[in-house]
């Protein structure tokens, strides 16, 4: 039996359905080494103008044949009644290629060619669009697969074209194995790949069924409202890629986190300037606070408070009568005084003439 998930995988990629991969990156920035995976390839051709079409008049009506490169056989209708005109619209045949005998001949890397032709809108009975496709399995090696700010990014993919190994005659058929086509390739991962043989053989004869059909059915009418046939059969193969990526059979590929850390860099030979005013600074405040002390000196704070209790003397009374507070301020900078004790013990400001 065919297991659902590919199923449901094959059914995503036909209705265009979302499929995300499914990668685990806490920190949103992650990258994994490069690895090789059994994947799913496709490609589709327009054979229109070089395929065989025969037409003939039937019964109120006209029939086609349709031969592809392949050999692919199309048959469409179309005829006219009282009911109306009724007739072919849309066709699609599939071919399952298979080797699958246990004489000991090597297994067929090809899953499923199929072709399509359709005879409406633009098209005619008599001149339709005709596609050939393929689906096969091939060696798939990814290369610099990130996720950045959160945004996964598959890489560089490379597909290698497989050969089935031949099965000893008379042995018993459970997997469906494959080597690397091609023996000059090297890859640092893989080069032998296998597929249940069960899984395999249910994978064709479920593709074969959606692709084996008309508008009748459901696989049909989706085949047909496809604005792009290639995009889809590749959304198709992609779909199942990433299924068999996840199954049960997988193996989960580790990778590694980024993370940003920030370092600040001290040049101390340019902060060794302000350092040492502060430090300057520093003893220029203790050395002061020192040497009023030693001389009998009160400290104070700066406050409004001060002069209520501090006699001022040198100035006379008409020199105080300003008229605003930008005269004030004027003023003030051209006055010099001295805090000191006076005879009483109290505090006095004492004029210092410029």
């Amino acid at each position: 039996m065919m297991d659902p998930k590919i199923q449901g995988a094959i059914l995503n990629g036909l209705y265009n359905l979302s499929a995300p991969v499914q990668v685990e990156c806490q920190t949103g920035n992650c990258q994994w080494d490069d690895f090789t995976t059994l994947a799913v390839a496709s490609n589709c051709t327009n054979v229109t103008s070089i395929s065989q079409i025969v037409c003939g008049r039937i019964h109120a009506g006209l029939a086609c044949n349709y031969t592809t490169p392949t050999g692919f056989l199309i048959k469409s209708s179309r005829s006219t009644s009282s009911g109306g005109e009724k007739g072919t619209w849309f066709n699609s045949t599939a071919r399952i290629h298979s080797s699958e005998s246990n004489d000991g001949a090597a297994f067929n890397s090809s899953i499923i060619s199929f072709a399509t032709a359709n005879m409406i809108g633009q098209y005619s009975i008599e001149a339709p669009d005709i596609t050939e496709c393929n689906m096969r399995w091939v060696g798939r090696h990814v290369r610099n697969m990130t996720v950045v700010n959160g945004t996964f990014n598959l890489g560089i993919i490379q597909d290698h074209e497989l050969s089935g190994i031949p099965k000893s005659y008379g042995e018993e058929i459970q997997w469906a194995s494959f080597n690397l086509s091609d023996e000059t390739t090297t890859l640092t991962g893989n080069t032998t790949f296998s597929i249940n043989a069960g899984d395999n053989k249910g994978i064709k004869t479920f593709l074969s069924d959606v692709f084996s059909s008309s508008l009748r059915d459901a696989y049909g009418l989706a085949l047909y409202n496809s604005t792009n046939l290639t995009q889809t059969v590749e959304a198709i193969s992609t779909s199942m890629t990433y299924a068999f990526n996840t199954g049960i059979s997988s193996i989960k590929l580790p990778g590694r986190t980024i993370t940003t850390e920030q370092y600040i860099k001290v040049h101390w030979a340019w902060i060794s300037v302000p350092v040492v005013e502060v430090i300057m600074g520093i003893a220029f405040f203790v050395a002061t606070l020192v040497y009023t002390w030693r001389r009998g000196v009160v400290a104070w704070k700066s406050s409004a408070i001060v002069p209520l209790f501090t006699h001022i003397e040198g100035w006379h009374p008409e020199e105080s009568r300003i008229g605003s507070a930008r005269e004030v301020e004027k003023r003030a900078k051209e006055m010099r005084g001295l805090l000191e004790r006076d005879e009483d013990g109290g505090q006095r400001f004492r004029r210092i003439d410029a």
